[in-house]
């Protein structure tokens, strides 16, 4: 969960809680109002009664209680809040949308009157306003704390695009806060990141090309040579060799180099894996369950499924190897005793088994496939399963 979404989870969950808040002192309020405007009416029915029949009496005691004679349909629906007898009659308050009423009845006589005070209406025009404006400020620090976190975002983002692969990756910010220092403490590191990187592949590609030019011409003075074992022997380190400055390079070029994707058949792929293999095609019994297209740079996924093939050819004890393509799977299967070891340790460079050691290769086929698989978020997954190493390409 993103700081956003943290954040306006906070926020929300704060303005519910001063909502229920608010509710909650509404009805504190109206209970409270109800009670006072009660004692109110009250005292001013009794005084009513005892000058029932002096009108001078009657008018002052309207105007000390703010009191005005209405007719009966101006308070139907009320609701009753208060009920009293007395010896003539009884005395009934109503309370309909904050407005109060008092009715008394004497004898065969009603009198009806509703209170004029706007004092609850005040008070709850009060907290409603006290409500909106604890909202407003809320939404205030909302969006200043997103201010503020802000360039953390987009920190996390730079990062994320130096991760795969964006070098010049950097983030431009104009504050002088933490956040600043930690943008600037990225920027200088990542461009420290960018220049070794740069000067690292440079030196190797002088350093490939340096070494190209002295095996060639190695290759070439070994044809003056007359046939013998040393001139073989000298012809297969040389070729060794050759091949080991090629699978080095080319690790190294997949640490930057921008991929070509396309989207291929898995026959496609299969035939460009197989037609730099000097093997007998019918050694490998191919099965294909779907024709679903693949995404993908064409030319490096065929390097990782070659390099597959060839470790299951190498490796094998058996001469037939399966290469199958089913559910989004390309599974590569021989026979064979399971790995020593678990998968992760041969996807490091230079590594193999003790008992392969003396087989032609580096130990960097499976290293080649992991780094092209991760370029592009594929994953590779081993088993041994009825006498058999099976490695499958996840897509």
């Amino acid at each position: 969960m993103g700081i956003n979404t943290k954040i306006s989870y906070l926020i929300a969950l704060s303005i519910a809680l001063m909502v229920a808040i608010a509710v909650f002192a509404e009805d504190i309020l109206e209970n409270a109002l109800n009670k006072s405007k009660q004692e109110h009416l009250i005292s001013a029915s009794v005084e009513i009664l005892e000058s029932l029949y002096d009108a001078s009496a009657l008018e002052k005691i309207y105007a000390h209680y703010n009191l005005q004679p209405i007719k009966e349909d101006e308070y139907s629906f009320s609701k009753e809040i208060y009920k009293t007898e007395h010896t003539f009659g009884e005395i009934v308050i109503y309370e309909k949308l904050l407005s109060y009423f008092l009715e008394i009845n004497y004898l065969d006589e009603q009198f009806l009157f509703k209170l004029q005070d706007d004092t609850n209406s005040a008070e709850y025009k009060f907290l409603g306003y006290l409500l909106l404006g604890a909202v407003a400020i809320l939404l205030l620090i909302y969006f200043v704390v997103l201010k503020i976190v802000s360039p953390i975002n987009r920190v996390a983002k730079e990062i994320e695009n130096f991760s795969k692969g964006d070098f010049s990756a950097r983030v431009q910010t104009s504050s002088n806060d933490e956040v600043a220092r930690l943008a600037h403490s990225f920027n200088h590191m990542a461009k420290t990141i960018q220049d070794l990187i740069q000067t690292k592949e440079e030196l190797l590609r002088d350093v490939g090309h340096e070494l190209k030019t002295p095996i060639a011409k190695l290759k070439f003075s070994l044809e003056d040579l007359e046939e013998s074992k040393t001139k073989e022997m000298m012809k297969k380190n040389i070729s060794l060799l050759d091949r080991l400055t090629e699978e080095v390079l080319e690790i190294k070029k997949l640490s930057f180099k921008e991929l070509a994707k396309e989207a291929f058949s898995f026959e496609t792929l299969f035939l460009e894996s197989v037609s730099s293999l000097v093997v007998d095609e019918e050694r490998i019994a191919l099965t294909i369950h779907q024709d679903k297209k693949i995404t993908g740079d064409l030319y490096y996924l065929s390097i990782a499924l070659k390099n597959l093939i060839e470790n299951a050819i190498k490796y094998g004890s058996d001469a037939t190897i399966a290469v199958t393509y089913q559910k989004q799977e390309i599974v590569v299967a021989s026979k064979g005793k399971s790995l020593d070891k678990d998968l992760e340790y041969y996807l490091q460079p230079f590594t193999r088994e003790s008992i392969n050691r003396d087989k032609k290769g580096f130990g960097l086929g499976l290293s080649i496939v992991k780094k092209i698989l991760d370029r592009h978020e594929y994953k590779l997954v081993y088993h041994h399963n009825n006498g058999e190493n099976i490695f499958t390409i996840v897509l």
